[in-house]
């Protein structure tokens, strides 16, 4: 920005047809239907792929190392006989759907990971990390179902052995009746085959519900059936007290596979490797006892329940009082701007709520990012809905309906209660960690950045601003877009001005959609700043280096996965010796 307020824009790619841009979609990971919370399969970082390989390889090592102790444990010896390398394949199978249901749940204590977060000690690297906290929850259901897969393999040809393999000599050991008995009775009328086919159906509705293309039409669905899961521990913990697994539990005096019962011969002592036979002995004279397998399901399940269970507690708690909505303004392109108030809440830049609204459902929260966070002067706090899907549909329909009762009234008509939980953290929270950042927004991604925007105004005013540069790239493909923080934008350019920071803020936007709008409805501040066609991002990027020179540059992203996949890229190819650019993005 030059002395005299107007920003130099960098050269556009005028040559490149304009093309309408991917639309923006609203939120659709669980509890999510709007904000700036985008699904993250579409980005693949450094921190997905190192952590899918660290993940791949703890539920490899997991997998091995329970297979080779049920291989060569002694004490499941005339079982491994009857059941062969499917009794390992599916207690190896057992491990890994136990260390992914306890993993799994983690990810998901929204408080336990904003408090991780804003630890001084946490490292960048664990907040990127925290941040894909999504991500991590799919790598651990894909593992679960892929272990699913093999355990129910493994028990259907363990149920034929079962059958075909009926030890008739210990026949504590047997699971079958007699020989030749149909496994499918064992399966359908066992407690471990009857929850272990209601577990599969719960996991098979709950994946189906998953995929992308059907979470979008039937969020309401995927919503009620994710949050189905307490069933599923329920029948995991149960599983395994049928006691179709069992043990000999007297290998200390009988050893495993001895069948002589005479003092004089020379017994069979089980090895590691392979039997020897010591004189003196009389362990093979008494019989083997079985007994059922104890389940380990709850050391690994344990702790992870308890700490869902505390998040949950201490979320119920600070969410059980409605908040106060002060102010409802509809904004072009359909968004609604909601102004709440709530007691003792404090918030940062970046980060989002959970918003429920009991009078259309009293279990369905959905994220929406703060657009502005308390203050000491504000106790109020905004968030902006674009409508889109069925939820916030039916919100801006009762806000409307409310606002004509009201005026049709003679007296005030109680409005709808809303319910908020949070904050919680995202990306954008480290803006302020960076002497230079850069946010750049595809739409309704602006979210995460008007709530920066604003505490850079707060900093400026009490004199506690650090950051050298803050570049603000905003796409829309409607001018009515800008409109949402124009006042906002031009109050803080005027603001910087004031108080002797002209070159902190440096804005551009970009109209990608028809050329023929009209761009009178913009003040000329903004109308200034507005470009036509999408931006050359390379050649920003190039301008920014020659300006801000050794140090780390932080670039935030908040749009459609082409825009988060361009800027990765370009964060990786533009960087340089004195120049860095540290990609964050996020998801929604």
């Amino acid at each position: 920005m030059g002395a005299t307020g107007e920003v130099h824009h960098a050269p556009l790619d005028m040559k490149r047809p304009l093309r309408r841009p991917r639309p923006s979609t609203v939120t659709i990971s669980p509890g999510q239907s709007d904000g700036c919370i985008r699904g993250v399969a579409g980005n693949w970082s450094s921190i997905h792929v190192v952590f899918l390989i660290f993940w791949t390889c703890v539920n490899v090592l997991t997998f091995y190392l329970t297979y080779q102790y049920y291989k060569h444990e002694a004490k499941f010896f005339y079982l491994r006989n009857m059941l062969g390398v499917t009794l390992c394949l599916s207690r190896g199978s057992a491990s890994l759907l136990n260390l992914n249901s306890a993993a799994i749940l983690l990810p998901m204590c929204r408080t336990l990971l904003v408090k991780v977060r804003r630890s001084k000690m946490t490292k960048r690297s664990i907040r990127r990390g925290i941040d894909r906290s999504i991500f991590i929850h799919m790598v651990c259901a894909a593992f679960l179902v892929i272990a699913a897969v093999i355990h129910v393999v493994a028990h259907i040809f363990n149920a034929i052995h079962f059958s075909t393999n009926f030890n008739e000599e210990f026949t504590d050991v047997n699971v079958a009746s007699f020989r030749g008995e149909n496994p499918c009775k064992l399966l359908l009328t066992t407690l471990a085959g009857i929850t272990g086919i209601l577990m599969v159906l719960l996991l098979t509705i709950i994946f189906i519900l998953s995929i992308p293309c059907i979470r979008k039409r039937s969020f309401q669905v995927f919503w009620y059936a994710h949050h189905s899961f307490p069933i599923y521990y329920v029948i995991l913990l149960s599983h395994s007290l049928g006691g179709l697994i069992k043990e000999q539990c007297n290998t200390q005096t009988h050893v495993p596979g001895c069948t002589m019962d005479v003092e004089t011969i020379p017994e069979p002592v089980w090895g590691d490797k392979m039997m020897t036979f010591t004189e003196n002995s009389t362990m093979c004279k008494e019989t083997p006892q079985f007994a059922p397998h104890r389940s380990e399901t709850w050391c690994y399940v344990l702790v992870p329940i308890i700490f869902y269970l505390a998040d949950k507690v201490w979320r119920n708690l600070n969410s059980r009082y409605p908040v106060i909505l002060q102010s409802v303004i509809f904004h072009p392109v359909n968004v609604i701007e909601l102004e709440f108030e709530k007691e003792h809440f404090t918030a940062s830049p970046g980060q989002y709520i959970l918003l429920l609204c009991n009078k259309l459902s009293n279990v369905e929260w959905h994220p929406f990012t703060l657009t502005r966070c308390p203050s000491r002067c504000n106790k109020t706090f905004t968030v902006h809905i674009r409508v889109r899907g069925d939820w916030t549909t039916s919100v801006r329909d009762m806000l409307i309906e409310q606002r004509h009762q009201n005026i049709e009234a003679a007296a005030p008509v109680s409005i709808p209660r809303f319910f908020v939980d949070g904050p919680f953290g995202g990306s954008s929270e480290d803006v302020f960690k960076y002497k230079t950042s850069v946010c750049i927004a595809g739409g309704v991604g602006i979210t995460p950045f008007a709530s920066v925007l604003n505490e850079l105004r707060m900093r400026a005013s009490i004199g506690d601003l650090k950051m050298t540069s803050l570049y603000l790239i905003w796409i829309c493909r409607e001018v009515g877009c800008f409109q949402w923080f124009s006042d906002m934008i031009g109050d803080l350019h005027w603001k910087l001005w004031k108080e002797n920071f002209p070159d902190v803020l440096n804005v551009r936007l970009f109209l990608t959609g028809n050329s023929n709008q009209d761009l009178s409805t913009l003040p000329k501040f903004l109308l200034r700043r507005v470009s036509l066609g999408r931006p050359e991002m390379k050649t920003i990027f190039k301008e920014i280096t020659k300006c801000q020179t050794k140090c780390n540059i932080g670039v935030f992203v908040c749009g459609s996965r082409k825009l988060s996949q361009r800027i990765h890229r370009l964060c990786r190819s533009c960087s340089t010796k004195d120049a860095k650019f540290i990609f964050n993005e996020d998801h929604f």
